[in-house]
């Protein structure tokens, strides 16, 4: 019988061909890299990914960053069900079904990985949750998505992630993919046996059952990849859940030893190491306050400046940490209520009045000392917190039908004197125009408050163009001092005065 194989050797020959290939691969790959062809599919690789996970983050953020992980978790649930529904009656809904429930799970995860690159560049310094310092940016996306982007979310995003690919082979098979799979000749498969093939294939059981079918130890029937789009599809499901998981291996352990070193360091005795701690701590977020405080745990003293710049760096973090500095303040330690307390009063957290003031009776002096401390700067935010709003409430009309809170704003911000009611004057020159103000309307109130004291002349004033006053002198305009000071307005209307004489000679 003719052999089918296109080359066929033997042990000896087998295993030096596959040593020298291996040999071969590896000068090749050094040759790519010596020529810089390696490094630059290296760099288009790492575009092309960064590229696709900023395009989940845009996706996710558009469409699915409102929910919450419980409420994704439902949506993706009532698409699963209405797909495995619909599936053998109607295989193009179950597809339909599968390809959102996909979307929803592939965007989720790459915005979790997008967000989690975010939270890396803040604990390395680079930018900051809450008030950025020179030379930092502002973590917008952490700022906005982080306290909805986490572990809860990733869960549920992998769990989507499953049942949009066991209903897309349901609904291939079901419609022109029956013989990509392998099953038995008379069973019809469901999303049961689909939900089995997905799983036994990411976890790698399918082996362990060969070898125990093998060995005649457990005979089990499920559904086996058959044709090769089933494999490419379970290949670029097992490839991804694999990125997944090692992006979120390597990240917990990065960020927990980063965090337990930045920790260590604001423990040290030498200045710098000390400072450049303490200002990379409030960048890891409200994370970081439970790891702080448990570190307390450890010491038997703290110095007068660890006592005062702790709580200003957990107050630094921001708002986000109130919650976790409430639930310490019960802690058994004396240290970590002392902290907690003062923090909570750095940051102005008035919902934690109560438990404060609940410190005050403290058996321990330290703690009663911090309370204190945190009451008094709780009651000085309250009370700029009632003086802004104070400030900004709509006072009740004047007599001349305008806000006076409207015309003490306007004063103080042209520093002029706020403007009083008066009556109007008589005979006086009221406007360029040049029109004698018993001919006119009344003047503003506004206006005539502002104005000096009017000069008197011996005659009544003409509507002729020429004027004189009562020396024969001819009058004209002349500017006020009172105009070029500071406390005199721009718009202000000059006032006459008579002409010098001229000089003899």
């Amino acid at each position: 019988m003719p052999s089918t194989w296109l080359v066929q050797l033997d042990q000896t020959l087998s295993s030096y061909s596959i040593l020298t290939a291996l040999v071969v691969v590896g000068v090749l790959v050094a040759l790519l890299d010596r020529s810089g062809v390696l490094g630059w599919a290296l760099d288009l690789f790492g575009r092309a990914t960064r590229w696709a996970v900023r395009g989940g983050f845009r996706v996710w953020e558009r469409w699915l960053s409102w929910a919450n992980w419980w409420v994704y978790l439902l949506l993706a649930l009532a698409l699963l069900v209405v797909g495995g529904v619909a599936a053998r009656p109607l295989p193009a809904v179950a597809l339909v079904c599968a390809a959102l429930t996909l979307t929803m799970g592939v965007s989720t995860c790459l915005a979790y990985m997008f967000i989690d690159v975010e939270r890396y560049e803040v604990e390395r310094g680079r930018k900051a949750v809450h008030n950025p310092t020179k030379g930092q940016d502002l973590a917008a996306n952490v700022a906005l998505y982080g306290h909805r982007v986490g572990v809860p979310l990733l869960i549920a995003a992998a769990a989507g992630v499953i049942g949009g690919f066991v209903l897309l082979n349901q609904g291939f098979y079901e419609s022109v993919g029956r013989g990509w799979y392998k099953v038995d000749a008379d069973s019809r498969p469901g999303f049961i046996d689909f939900l089995t093939y997905a799983v036994i294939n990411l976890l790698s059981l399918v082996d362990i059952l060969n070898v125990a079918d093998s060995r005649h130890l457990l005979h089990a029937t499920f559904v086996k990849k058959g044709d090769w789009p089933a494999a490419v599809m379970l290949g670029a499901f097992r490839s991804f859940f694999t990125l997944i998981l090692l992006q979120q291996v390597f990240a917990s352990v990065r960020q927990g030893r980063l965090l337990s070193e930045t920790i260590a360091d604001c423990w040290s005795p030498h200045e710098p190491i000390h400072d450049r701690a303490r200002n990379a701590l409030p960048q890891f977020g409200a994370n970081a306050v439970g790891p702080v405080l448990l570190s307390l745990l450890e010491m038997t003293s703290l110095t007068k400046e660890q006592r005062d710049q702790l709580p200003i760096i957990l107050a630094a973090i921001g708002p986000s940490t109130i919650p976790t500095l409430i639930r310490h303040l019960s802690d058994p330690h004396e240290h970590v209520r002392a902290v907690a307390a003062a923090a909570l009063g750095h940051l102005g957290a008035r919902e934690a009045t109560a438990e404060v003031a609940a410190l005050v009776a403290d058996a321990s002096d330290l703690v009663r000392v911090s309370a204190v401390d945190a009451l008094g700067l709780l009651a000085a935010a309250g009370v700029q917190a009632e003086r802004r709003r104070a400030v900004r409430r709509p006072r009740r009309a004047g007599p001349g039908g305008g806000s006076s809170s409207a015309a003490g704003n306007r004063s103080r911000r042209t520093g002029t004197r706020p403007r009083r009611p008066s009556r109007p004057c008589a005979r006086r020159w009221a406007t360029p125009s040049r029109r004698c103000a018993d001919r006119r309307q009344p003047h503003s109130a506004a206006r005539v408050a502002r104005r000096p004291t009017p000069r008197t002349y011996s005659r009544p004033c003409s509507r002729t163009r020429t004027r004189r006053c009562a020396a024969g002198r001819p009058r004209r305009w002349v500017r006020s001092a009172a105009r070029r000071s500071n406390w005199w307005p721009r718009s202000t209307t000059p006032r006459r005065r008579c002409a010098p004489p001229p000089r003899a000679g």
